[in-house]
């Protein structure tokens, strides 16, 4: 309130550049990727990967249930949001249980393939980059949820399995959560703008403390600096503003933010050592 009283221009040029940011890079990366992938999850698709024999051998190594590994598989192909809604509608159906729900949020809410191989990659003219990216997320995620299994132990299986919607239901379902899920995505990016701006002038500090608060201005930021490694905290982390975001999702669902951040905090260091260890040896 403040700075838009103290400082309208500085912080119009800041909203002005981060709607553009929506428009140009962020909803034609994620929109019809999130409705698509939306549609697929409520109709059921995900659902028969844990019977597959791929299935069924991630479950006996990670040791989730049929509704976890389904989970997995929608977060790694979906991203946010995509994955917090899915396990909020597994959770409200007794797909799976609370403390499963909350150990697997920070693993299976990450960044889509579309928005990192496709936005990040861009901010950087790499494509390879974006690639090594996610799947260093995706290394930090298994990775994260095998720490997880040695800590906790082995998941309970489903108490009842989630039937999927039929298609005339699911599909204006898909577009309307999809266009909401767009809604807030923006409407975040937009009010973290104000904050990120201000940080540009620390240089690359300042891309890695606006990757902590929203990770679209972070990666951008990032860009802007040349920064690799400041790209990979964003998406690792996500930021301040998808905790927020996920929060919303999670706490209506009854699911507990308890294992956020420190599963963020892991996710971010991988992605960092992988994507420095890859540009110390020339690969990017």
């Amino acid at each position: 309130m403040t700075a838009a009283v103290a400082f309208p221009a500085f912080c119009a040029e800041a909203l002005k550049d981060a709607l553009l940011l929506c428009a140009d890079t962020l909803i034609p990366a994620l929109f019809l990727y999130i409705t698509a992938a939306n549609l697929l999850s409520l109709c059921g698709a995900f659902a028969p990967f844990s019977k597959t024999s791929a299935g069924r051998a991630f479950r006996r190594l990670t040791g989730l249930s049929d509704a976890g590994a389904a989970a997995f598989a929608v977060g790694t192909v979906s991203g946010f949001p995509s994955g917090a809604l899915f396990l909020a509608r597994m959770k409200n159906a007794g797909g799976i249980g609370e403390d499963e729900a909350a150990r697997l949020m920070p693993f299976v809410n990450n960044a889509s393939p579309a928005f990192v191989v496709g936005a990040v990659g861009s901010l950087f003219g790499s494509p390879a980059f974006g690639t090594a990216l996610f799947a260093a997320q995706c290394v930090a995620s298994f990775s994260g949820i095998l720490i997880e299994k040695a800590v906790f132990g082995k998941a309970e299986n489903a108490c009842r399995s989630l039937a999927g919607e039929d298609f005339y239901s699911a599909f204006p379902r898909a577009v309307r959560e999809s266009v909401f899920s767009m809604l807030a995505v923006c409407g975040f990016v937009a009010l973290f703008s104000v904050p990120c701006r201000a940080l540009e002038s620390a240089g690359r500090a300042g891309a890695f403390l606006s990757s902590a608060l929203e990770i679209g201005n972070g990666c951008a930021a990032a860009g802007r600096a040349g920064s690799l490694s400041a790209a990979a905290f964003a998406v690792g982390f996500s930021g301040i503003s998808v905790m927020f975001q996920t929060a919303d999702i999670s706490l209506r669902a009854g699911i507990s933010m308890r294992y956020w951040i420190i599963g963020k905090l892991y996710s971010s260091i991988v992605c960092l050592a992988a994507i420095n260890m890859l540009a110390f040896f020339d690969l990017l």
